[in-house]
């Protein structure tokens, strides 16, 4: 085996054809300088394509996944994907270019049991898949960071899990479910002294509250979540709960302080700004 095909092997780690990776990835992921791929490309075992970005053949990719034996390749793999993930949360461009990747690294993380970049990687990627409507995949990637933060016992990571959890069944109706997930994560918040997730806890709590028909009890959820959103400074936090608590009150009849609550909430966001998006 040459020692450009011994290069080719670790890149094998990526999807193949038509998916593709960047020059930054795969220098990550390999540990040899970026001129390598252009050598790999001329020897035909990588393709070059727009922006930096390289693919691999599905025939080379099976053979040069058959022959790779660094198991370290995979760790590095999950770890930037990990990395890239949680620094670009709110660039959905950026993760919906590098969807495929991401995807198979939460597969590698589960399957060699790299379980804290799994719950990690999974709790920053969630919400791009929730904004995309993606229910279905999300849970079952959130069920899986589920045991593996019970497993750590990190209690942080499986109340922002939780947290997730709570909205898609919330999403698919099924609030029972959501109201005992989310009260779990509530109490892990609390003990965590994480304001941010009890926000979000509170927010969704509040959804399902209001959906069940308890427009009071979802007022009171979104006004403790609003008072902790103040506190912490968070526009995006504070122009959610401001919006849910304004269904609250028009659920109730109290239409003018409905209408505070939106131009209060309006005020907190960019022009053009809805709820889900980032700010």
């Amino acid at each position: 085996m040459s020692r450009l095909e011994g290069h080719c092997m670790r890149w094998s780690v990526f999807p193949a054809r038509p998916n593709s990776f960047s020059e930054e990835s795969a220098a990550a992921v390999s540990g040899v300088p970026v001129e390598v791929l252009d050598a790999l490309a001329d020897a035909g075992l990588l393709e070059g394509g727009e922006q930096g970005r390289y693919t691999m053949h599905q025939t080379i990719a099976d053979y040069a996944q058959t022959h790779l034996k660094e198991s370290s390749v995979y760790g590095r793999f999950v770890e930037y994907m990990t990395h890239y993930v949680e620094s670009h949360q709110k660039d959905h461009e950026a993760l919906d270019q590098e969807s495929a990747n991401i995807l198979i690294a939460l597969q590698v993380a589960v399957e060699r049991e790299h379980y804290v970049e799994l719950v990690r990687c999974t709790n920053s990627f969630v919400p791009f898949l929730l904004t995309r409507g993606l229910f279905t995949l999300a849970e079952g990637h959130l069920l899986q960071a589920e045991q593996a933060a019970r497993l750590l016992r990190d209690d942080r990571g499986l109340a922002t899990v939780l947290s997730h959890l709570g909205k898609v069944h919330e999403s698919h109706g099924d609030y029972s479910k959501a109201e005992t997930t989310l009260q779990e994560g509530l109490t892990l918040a609390r003990q965590n002294e994480d304001s941010e997730q009890l926000c979000r806890i509170l927010q969704t709590l509040g959804t399902v509250a209001r959906n069940r028909g308890a427009y009071h009890q979802a007022e009171l959820y979104h006004q403790e979540g609003l008072t902790l959103a103040r506190r912490l400074g968070d526009h995006e936090l504070i122009t959610i709960l401001l919006l849910g608590l304004g269904v609250d009150y028009g659920e109730q009849g109290r239409y003018e302080q409905e209408e505070t609550c939106y131009q209060e909430g309006i005020g907190h966001c960019p022009p053009g700004w809805r709820p889900g998006t980032p700010l």
